[in-house]
């Protein structure tokens, strides 16, 4: 028998899997208050680190050191969180506030070997570019070759999304919509093409974006909008 996954549901499984990193790294950092270094200077700009500015320090974390002779890391996923403020956005957005979180996630293997190796992610404050946890599990055998994030930056992309419907969906009840989350749909094989996957979080359905756009990685043209949210007042958004 032939099993058909639903495109959907691998999606709702990743997001899944950061927001659970992004709270146990919370729950870890606050118990114990260890931290790690700060992104190198000039990687926290005003508009707060990237997902691009904040990867190779999170890269070296994930080895264990500064990333020479000690292992190699290979990108399974990253997501960016940007907290929005509460309050209506202004007509255009041209920078992210510098608030949030980076989440990474590596396959980690040592320099003299492929087979074997673990599952590494990195957690990073936005706005101080600290990196306040990380985490590490065994893991035999890992797959695939590197993997490289889209040509178009994770601000580009976000700025598409919100210049196309970003920006009115939050500013329909700011309150319920100040929470979004970037994160780069990786390809299989490196001739087929890198996309963003950008979800606006409605606070009054929990588990599922009520927003979500598709944006090409090399062209930053927004590819695909679905919407599914309660309306507010006012709004005739409904499912989209």
């Amino acid at each position: 028998m032939r099993w058909r996954v639903e495109p959907r549901l691998v999606l709702w499984c990743l997001l899944a899997g950061q927001v659970a990193i992004v709270a146990f790294g919370l729950v870890l950092w606050r118990a114990t208050g260890e931290t790690a270094p700060p992104l190198p200077a000039g990687a926290v700009l005003a508009s707060g680190a990237t997902i691009e500015t904040g990867l190779l320090a999170a890269e070296r974390q994930s080895v264990g050191g500064e990333g020479e002779g000690e292992g190699k890391a290979r990108l399974l996923h990253a997501t960016m969180q940007v907290d929005w403020p509460w309050e209506p956005p202004p007509s255009r957005v041209t920078a992210l506030p510098p608030t949030g979180w980076l989440t990474y996630a590596f396959l980690v293997s040592a320099e003299d070997q492929e087979d074997d190796g673990a599952a590494a992610s990195v957690l990073i404050d936005r706005l101080t570019g600290e990196i306040v946890a990380q985490d590490r599990i065994d893991w035999p055998s890992p797959p695939g070759p590197p993997r490289s994030l889209p040509t178009v930056s994770s601000t580009t992309a976000l700025l598409a999304a919100e210049a196309a419907v970003g920006t009115a969906f939050r500013r329909a009840c700011p309150a319920e919509r100040h929470l979004t989350r970037v994160a780069p749909l990786l390809p299989a094989a490196p001739s087929e093409p890198a996309t963003w996957l950008i979800t606006y979080e409605d606070s009054r359905q929990r588990g599922r974006p009520g927003l979500t756009v598709r944006v090409d990685g090399t062209s930053a043209a927004v590819l695909a909008v679905e919407r599914e949210v309660p309306t507010c007042s006012g709004e005739g958004l409904g499912r989209g």
